[in-house]
């Protein structure tokens, strides 16, 4: 990526509940398509696509990578948690904490049995698992040389759909400005119609289980696996 400033998309006023009836779609197709053979399947080809798309940016272990733990509808994580993280690199993933406010935090991932779920409930919305390690604060993701978050749909120009709660629109800022961020969804949802809003924040791209395509236009579909450099 180069040092220039990330590109604007243009910004509406549009009411929230166009969001909603996008967020209510996407979920209900996602009913309808998304089984658990279809999940175990996508995870194992979105960790195969952490090769090619480090290599298309130059990064290599022990660089920090900001990802997230997966949760219900969304493209299991698990297995590309697993591969970065065996591969020797510094993964964080968002922590939360136990209370109700959603915070902005980060935690390191040490792998599958070093997670924790927080019972705690988040102003009505569902929470992922989190690392049981110390908390890094905010700040942490400007350590990230690469950032993947999820997302519900992407629109063409990198608007995102997300679940509603603004985490993300809050956390992002904290980034440094020139780190790539990758949507990771499903591949029939990179194409959905959002509008971006006054406090959303642009993608760079998307990340489904079978392709990296980039707002650019370029795409990295390459299947070569990481290397395992754990001692």
């Amino acid at each position: 990526m180069s040092d220039e400033p990330k590109r604007t998309v243009p910004i509406s006023d549009s009411p929230e509940t166009e969001k909603k009836a996008l967020r209510h779609d996407a979920l209900a197709l996602r009913k309808t398509l998304v089984n658990p053979g279809v999940k175990d399947q996508a995870g194992e080809e979105l960790g195969k696509l952490a090769g090619p798309t480090l290599r298309s940016l130059g990064l290599t272990a022990p660089t920090t990578i900001a990802a997230f733990i997966s949760m219900g509808s969304e493209v299991p994580m698990w297995p590309l948690l697993e591969l970065l993280h065996r591969a020797g690199f510094r993964v964080i993933v968002p922590k939360l904490g136990p209370s109700q406010i959603m915070r902005i935090d980060w935690g390191e991932y040490d792998g599958k049995d070093h997670v924790t779920v927080e019972k705690t409930p988040t102003c009505g919305f569902r929470r992922p698992e989190e690392p049981d390690g110390p908390s890094l604060g905010a700040e942490a993701l400007y350590d990230a040389d690469l950032i993947l978050i999820p997302a519900l749909g992407v629109a063409p120009d990198g608007a995102r759909l997300g679940r509603g709660a603004g985490w993300y629109d809050r956390a992002l800022p904290h980034a440094k400005p020139t780190t790539p961020v990758l949507a990771v969804c499903w591949p029939w949802e990179t194409s959905t119609p959002v509008t971006r809003q006054r406090h959303d924040v642009p993608v760079d791209g998307t990340l489904t289980p079978s392709c990296v395509r980039w707002i650019t236009g370029s795409h990295e579909c390459g299947t070569p696996p990481l290397q395992d450099n754990r001692s």
